[in-house]
């Protein structure tokens, strides 16, 4: 262990009327260790004023990451407690969210970053699930040559039901010049589409479908004067 410590930190928020609107009160501990590793929790509680309701809240989070080779690094953190439902009717539920982060490095000019996120919230009332949230979202990157960059991005969201590609090609003629080409696909699964716009989907299946998709250029040039 290279150092450790905890933190602390207090704030309150008062609208221009007086009216105290949040109030913070947050505990953390962090422990940096040697070949770049690192581990923090913390827990935080107070006040949060929202819709003319006072919402008391509660919180405890846990997060960490490893960078020990130029390989391979991950990192994440996940948090539990209560949290506001801003809705026209706001109330305090159950929520848990949380992330993984993954850097692949395999040789010099590949490097590809994978994210996964998750956010679930319960209704305590009645004990029923209200979202359950997973985004997965790969970036990569290939180095061609000191100016000409390869780029993809694939998304997949559960809660929107959506698949997105996007690959992006840039050549960088000067410090002032790049030309860009990209391609870009979209598709939501059959559950999330609109029966009224879409009537053929009444009984829809288990497959995506192309929403949109486009090619496109950029040419971006530096006038100097």
């Amino acid at each position: 262990m290279i150092n450790w410590g905890p933190r602390f930190n207090y704030s309150r928020i008062y609208d221009y009327s007086g009216v105290l609107t949040d109030e913070d009160i947050n505990l953390n501990l962090q422990a940096q260790f040697t070949r770049n590793m690192n581990i923090n929790a913390s827990l935080t509680g107070g006040m949060e004023r929202y819709g003319g309701i006072d919402f008391d809240r509660r919180r405890f989070s846990l997060g960490g990451g490893v960078n020990t080779s130029r390989r391979f690094s991950f990192g994440g953190f996940m948090n539990i407690g209560k949290q506001i439902r801003y809705i026209e009717a706001p109330y305090l539920g159950d929520g848990v969210n949380g992330a993984l982060f993954i850097t692949l490095r395999p040789v010099s000019r590949l490097q590809s970053q994978i994210d996964i996120n998750l956010s679930r919230f319960v209704d305590p009332r009645i004990d029923r699930e209200v979202f359950n949230v997973k985004i997965l979202r790969a970036l990569t990157t290939y180095q061609f040559t000191d100016r000409f960059v390869m780029r993809n991005i694939t998304e997949v969201n559960s809660f929107d039901g959506t698949l997105a590609l996007n690959l992006l090609g840039t050549y960088r003629v000067n410090s002032g010049t790049v030309f860009f080409a990209g391609y870009d696909d979209r598709y939501r699964h059959d559950d999330k589409f609109d029966t009224l716009t879409y009537p053929a989907l009444v009984y829809p299946g288990s497959d995506y479908r192309r929403t949109n998709r486009a090619f496109f250029v950029k040419l971006q040039y530096l006038f100097r004067y």
